[in-house]
């Protein structure tokens, strides 16, 4: 489905009803979520610039946050959002400045500090990079070879203005400011991470629990792509979280 903001389209996947909504991380689509959109349901974005959606003019966490605002408003539902990655940083904005029913935050941090030689191989070599990004984003013991092709060629297929640019707005994005400050929810959090993840580590995510005070799940033996990766695991994760507010 397609909702329109600011007279643009953004494009909606969903396969069943449900309470969730997901949005992606750098260099993604809502294509991601597709074995949680299948089982537990809900709405996924394609944020602007990416996938089915058109282009906006967006240069930060929070540019990225109005928009979602805009199109949750639209859908008329209340959700439990689920941020992955720069999705995550996005989804701690939105609940910054509006409120949520949940929130969880998945393989993402208070801060999204960027390697300077992954900057700067994505400007200059874009493809070559993007290859070395996707060994890092899965655990070393994950054998699933067509997830790795998906993901590779979903992150060459947003092209490399808009992956470049979704990394620069990660390397920007700090809100451990405003946590040591007290920045709290007014909706209950959960955090979750893979136990092998080298993109966004366990103590990204034990950061944000202790500042939150929320529950914290770590699922074993997955990288970055938890989605996909133990995606059984994350379902079952997904669904107890939903079911605590019935």
């Amino acid at each position: 489905m397609e909702i329109e903001v600011n007279g643009k389209k953004i494009f909606l996947r969903s396969e069943k009803d449900g309470d969730f909504f997901f949005i992606h991380g750098a260099g993604c689509t809502s294509e991601i979520w597709k074995k949680q959109l299948r089982e537990v349901g809900g709405f996924a974005i394609d944020l602007p610039n990416h996938g089915q959606s058109e282009d906006f003019e967006i240069n930060s966490v929070e540019d990225y946050a109005k928009v979602v605002k805009d199109v949750i408003e639209k859908l008329n539902k209340e959700v439990i959002v689920v941020g992955h990655s720069m999705g995550g940083a996005i989804a701690q904005a939105l609940a910054k400045s509006n409120g949520v029913k949940g929130l969880i935050l998945l393989s993402t941090g208070a801060k999204l500090k960027v390697n300077p030689k992954l900057l700067e191989g994505l400007r200059n070599n874009f493809e070559g990079m993007v290859e070395k990004l996707v060994g890092w984003m899965f655990s070393k013991s994950y054998e699933g070879k067509k997830d790795r092709e998906f993901v590779k060629n979903m992150i060459l297929g947003c092209g490399k203005d808009v992956v470049v640019k979704d990394f620069e707005i990660c390397d920007k994005f700090d809100y451990t400011q405003d946590y040591e400050a007290g920045l709290k929810f007014n909706c209950e959090v959960l955090i979750a991470v893979g136990s092998d993840d080298v993109m966004t580590p366990v103590e990204n995510s034990e950061y944000l629990r202790d500042k939150l005070n929320a529950k914290m799940a770590v699922i074993n033996n997955s990288g970055h792509m938890v989605m996909l990766e133990k995606w059984k695991e994350l379902n079952k994760i997904l669904k107890e979280f939903s079911e605590s507010f019935s």
